[in-house]
């Protein structure tokens, strides 16, 4: 080799020896430089803020819950209770109408055998004042004549009648009396007046037929009221 070639070679090697040691020197001192300087927090990477993506999501719709079967209660079985048939006999003759009435009565004691021949007489004349009882005897009303089919009830009911004549003696009023001076039959006959008054008081009025409508009409309006409390819905009363 020659010696220009040696020369040459021998530089290059020198300038490689020398770069190395320019670059180790570097190295060095940077690294030197990194461990002195205070440490800095990473520069947060400018990131873009990506919107979410929304997803549509199917909601489920609810299932249906499955009632349950309604069960039905049956309602109690009402045996209907049969209406009591009315205690007649307890109520016996209704009355229904009550009213005052007067009447004259005069009565004479006749004579018999001697007392024939004694002048004078016995007699009574006098208003007699009464209650007159009218209305219905129910006392001895056949079976026959009551129909009841359920709550409903058919009466036939015989027709109204004078049930009593009650006499009024504190009302009453005596206008004339006679007696014999002697031998008087006068006793008893004020009494005798009151009975023949209460006789023909009722024989009058059981052929009124005014007040007896009246009666009826009546008693039809108190049985009614009976009946109904007694729970009977349909009545029908009639007269024969």
């Amino acid at each position: 080799m020659s010696s220009q070639t040696q020369r040459v070679t021998i530089l290059a090697s020198a300038a490689i020896a020398v770069l190395l040691v320019v670059i180790a020197i570097l190295v060095r001192n940077l690294m030197q430089v990194q461990s002195a300087a205070p440490a800095v927090a990473p520069t947060a990477a400018a990131t873009s803020t990506i919107p979410p993506t929304l997803t549509a999501t199917s909601t489920p719709e609810p299932t249906p819950t499955t009632l349950p079967t309604p069960t039905t209660t049956p309602l109690p079985t009402f045996t209907p209770t049969a209406l009591p048939v009315p205690n007649w006999s307890a109520t016996s003759k209704l009355t229904s109408l009550e009213y005052i009435n007067t009447i004259v009565i005069e009565r004479e004691r006749p004579k018999e055998g001697l007392d024939q021949v004694i002048p004078g007489r016995d007699r009574i004349m006098m208003m007699v004042v009464a209650k007159i009882h009218a209305g219905i005897d129910l006392e001895k009303l056949p079976v026959r004549k009551i129909e009841i089919n359920g709550k409903s009830i058919k009466l036939v009911l015989p027709r109204a009648k004078i049930l009593a004549v009650e006499l009024l003696p504190e009302d009453s009023r005596i206008y004339e009396t006679d007696r014999t001076w002697l031998y008087s039959s006068y006793e008893g006959l004020e009494k005798e007046a009151l009975e023949e008054a209460r006789a023909k008081l009722q024989e009058n009025n059981q052929h009124n037929q005014k007040m007896l409508q009246m009666a009826e009409t009546l008693a039809r309006l108190q049985l009614t009221e009976l009946l109904r409390n007694l729970g009977y819905e349909h009545v029908v009363i009639t007269f024969e």
